[in-house]
């Protein structure tokens, strides 16, 4: 997505990664093994999800989205890209 452009380039700001990464590098050892291999420029992104029950037999729906980490936005209907939607249906 980020390659074709369909993330709001607004979302991100190349200087808050950079500082994002300079910072975890310099705590984490994983960061820093991580910056080593592919820089300070990398977004970092997140996977999130949730489920709610629709009716009374249940039946819930979950969904999987992503996001970006620092995306600072308020709205999660801006924020929060949905990958995949599925229903669950109760045990018998």
């Amino acid at each position: 997505m980020l390659e074709k452009e369909c993330f709001p380039l607004e979302a991100m700001d190349n200087v808050k990664v950079e500082q994002f990464w300079r910072h975890m590098s310099s705590r984490v050892s994983w960061a820093k093994d991580f910056v080593s291999k592919y820089g300070y420029g990398v977004q970092p992104m997140y996977l999130w999800g949730d489920d709610a029950q629709v009716n009374e037999r249940g039946e819930k729906v979950m969904t999987i989205g992503f996001g970006h980490c620092l995306d600072d936005r308020k709205s999660s209907v801006a924020t929060v890209w949905p990958l995949f939607l599925y229903r669950c249906d109760p045990w018998p």
